[in-house]
């Protein structure tokens, strides 16, 4: 397998609309921040939300890898996996990464059948962490 390339967040990718194209599985690796900022909007909190795009050649087990650039955030997330075309459904794959100081937490999405996706990442808990985001 080649090399990803790395390329920064490009916000505002808080959306299914507005996606953040990453290519292929495994393609590009994402270098941005996630979070939720507290003591702002309606609810006193504002989460960072972002959507990525990316496609499937062929069937695969696949994963997230999100690397945290310290050690002191401890910001838990949850990852969302959605086939393009099913936005208004329930996600085909979810998964939790708890609230630790670990540098390294990788998800499993499930075997995934060739074709488009969006990856949600929602931050849970009031933390903000800067992330080398991968899909593998």
């Amino acid at each position: 397998m080649l090399a990803a390339d790395i390329a920064a967040e490009i916000e505002s990718n808080d959306s299914f609309e507005f996606a953040q194209p990453i290519g292929a599985l495994g393609q590009r690796v994402i270098e941005g921040s996630i979070g939720v900022t507290v003591n702002a909007g309606d609810n006193g909190r504002v989460s960072d939300v972002d959507v990525f795009r990316f496609s499937v050649p062929e069937v695969v087990g696949a994963s997230l890898t999100l690397a945290r650039q310290s050690s002191s955030a401890g910001l838990a997330t949850k990852v969302e996996i959605f086939p393009v075309g099913g936005e208004n459904q329930s996600p085909i794959a979810t998964a939790s990464l708890p609230g630790s100081t670990k540098l390294l937490n990788r998800v499993s999405m499930g075997t995934l059948a060739a074709g488009d996706y969006f990856a949600r990442v929602t931050p849970v808990t009031t933390a903000n962490s800067n992330v080398n985001a991968t899909t593998n």
